[in-house]
């Protein structure tokens, strides 16, 4: 570790610098792809939870029009 006492105040400013922008190009690079990675499991899950959901509702509604239809012709 002798190198880095040798060293000028500039150059340890300069790669501490450089290790910060790495550091932070890293963490910036796999933000990205989780948040894409939430994005598609966000997409699957309205396609396979909430859309059956609305169908239901859909069709409790036209069962329940379809009753007071029933009942009124009677």
């Amino acid at each position: 570790m002798q190198w880095l006492s040798n060293l000028k105040l500039s150059q340890k400013l300069v790669g501490s610098l450089l290790l910060c922008a790495f550091v932070t190009a890293i963490v910036g690079t796999v933000g990205v792809l989780k948040v894409r990675e939430l994005a598609t499991m966000q997409t699957e899950m309205y396609d396979r939870e909430f859309v059956p959901v609305r169908d239901d509702g859909t069709a409790a509604w036209q069962a329940a029009s379809h009753f007071r239809a029933c009942i009124r012709t009677f």
